[in-house]
């Protein structure tokens, strides 16, 4: 009877846990490939988010087609689409645990965009443009979904992987 009740208690001690960080990250990349392609008639856009651990790194696909708009002809020359490939990564304890989803579209989705501590530029990222590559470093992440609800699970999720990696929020 001893035995029953211990496991019982364990049980319900795993339960209050909530997701491990395994199961909370699977599901930020699985739930960011399904609704992380969107666009307006200049931009399409399409992430993909990947973690080892509590590293994170983010990529935006990015297509410019505004100059295969008929309207736009005369101001356009060379590719009629340019490609933009963003990545960026970071540890998800550098990130606050306050984590919030735009509900207004910008360029045709809704936008998660955690920030460092205390906004300090530990993302590093690297962009190819046709113009040839950046790196840099950023205080913030941006993931891009299709919807103001598939933007509010990924902030949810983002908030509970930064707390499970030691992210605490600033003081200030």
């Amino acid at each position: 009877m001893k035995r029953i009740a211990l496991f019982v208690v364990i049980l319900a001690a795993s339960l209050a846990q909530g997701q491990s960080l395994k199961e909370t990250t699977d599901f930020i990349h699985d739930f960011v490939d399904a609704h992380g392609s969107f666009g307006d008639e200049n931009w399409r856009e399409s992430f993909h988010v990947t973690f080892n651990g509590c590293s994170m790194t983010v990529v935006d696909n990015r297509k410019d087609v505004s100059c295969s708009r008929p309207e736009n002809k005369s101001v356009c020359s060379g590719d009629k689409v340019m490609t933009y490939v963003l990545t960026a990564s970071t540890n998800l304890k550098e990130l606050e645990p306050t984590v919030e989803a735009d509900q207004i579209p910008t360029y045709g989705g809704y936008w998660v965009e955690p920030t460092t501590k205390n906004d300090r530029p530990l993302v590093s990222t690297h962009t190819v443009t046709p113009f040839g590559p950046v790196v840099d470093k950023d205080t913030k992440l941006s993931v891009g979904v299709s919807s103001p609800w598939a933007a509010k699970r990924v902030a949810k999720a983002l908030n509970h992987a930064v707390t499970l990696c030691g992210g605490k929020a600033s003081a200030f």
